[in-house]
């Protein structure tokens, strides 16, 4: 138990336990280089088979892991995830993965 006091009372303390064997950042968090690299060795494959792309707010659970906020969550730092959200964005935008979806359900309607 954390003997320290939360954003609220009613909160329970939960232990979360991460088996890694490779080195993390100062901050005890999933390096950029090695966050970066896993999310494209994770999606980059699958981009001949992709038919639309997906936005960083619909994939970042994903990408970053859970529980997670806008650019960060318990494995990975705000720097690493503000530059994974960026090379993201760029691969989505660059239309490798297809159009957004968003925009295939415009079309559709």
């Amino acid at each position: 138990i954390i003997d320290a006091p939360l954003y609220s009372k009613n909160t329970d303390t939960i232990v979360v336990r991460c088996i890694w064997n490779d080195d993390l950042d100062s901050g005890r968090f999933i390096s950029k280089r090695t966050a970066i690299g896993l999310m494209l060795d994770h999606e980059i494959p699958h981009w001949h088979r992709s038919e639309v792309a997906e936005t960083w707010e619909r994939m970042s659970g994903y990408l970053l892991g859970h529980p997670h906020g806008a650019r960060s969550s318990l494995f990975v730092s705000q720097e690493t995830g503000m530059a994974m959200k960026k090379v993201w964005t760029v691969l989505s935008e660059s239309g490798v993965f297809g159009p957004f979806l968003e925009n295939t359900m415009r079309k559709q309607s």
